[in-house]
């Protein structure tokens, strides 16, 4: 657990390094049309899509936590002994 958590730290730290150290302006060019914006921005809209784009499809869907549930066989009690 704390190595995920000291990766992530690692990850946003390295991202806003990146992110500071281009801040020149850039062309944007969407379906129709093109947008100067400040390169600090560009970077961290794609890492936040990013990430939420990893986080939606590393959580397990409720469909399947149902179906895990209900397929996981009941534990089985031991008899008694006397």
């Amino acid at each position: 657990m704390k190595f995920r958590y000291y990766l992530s730290l690692l990850s946003v730290l390295l991202i806003a390094l990146l992110s500071i150290s281009n801040i020149q302006e850039v062309e944007v060019s969407f379906l129709i049309t093109r947008v100067q914006l400040p390169l600090i921005l560009v970077i961290l809209f794609s890492f936040i899509l990013g990430a939420l784009v990893t986080l939606l499809y590393s959580r397990p869907s409720k469909k399947k936590k149902k179906d895990k549930k209900n397929s996981s066989p009941e534990p089985q009690q031991l008899p008694e002994t006397k």
